[in-house]
């Protein structure tokens, strides 16, 4: 089960659908994206009784260095 936070503080569970992928974004891809695309709260619980795998990958502009993210 994942679960995200809506900005109005409340929690709802999303529903995975078989055969595709769940992409957590954060706020690097909102800042890029103007706020098209918005970074939420979002722990990942494994209430199945299937195998499920978890990968993190961060990724932000070096310090100092500036992204022009104009659409």
């Amino acid at each position: 089960m994942f679960c995200l936070c809506l900005p109005e503080g409340e929690w709802i569970s999303a529903v995975p659908i078989p055969g595709t992928f769940v992409c957590n974004i954060g706020d690097m891809i909102k800042i890029w994206s103007n706020g098209i695309y918005e970074s939420t709260l979002h722990p990942v619980i494994n209430n199945s009784p299937t195998y499920h795998v978890s990968i993190a990958f961060f990724y932000e502009v070096p310090e100092g260095q500036t992204s022009d993210h104009r659409p």
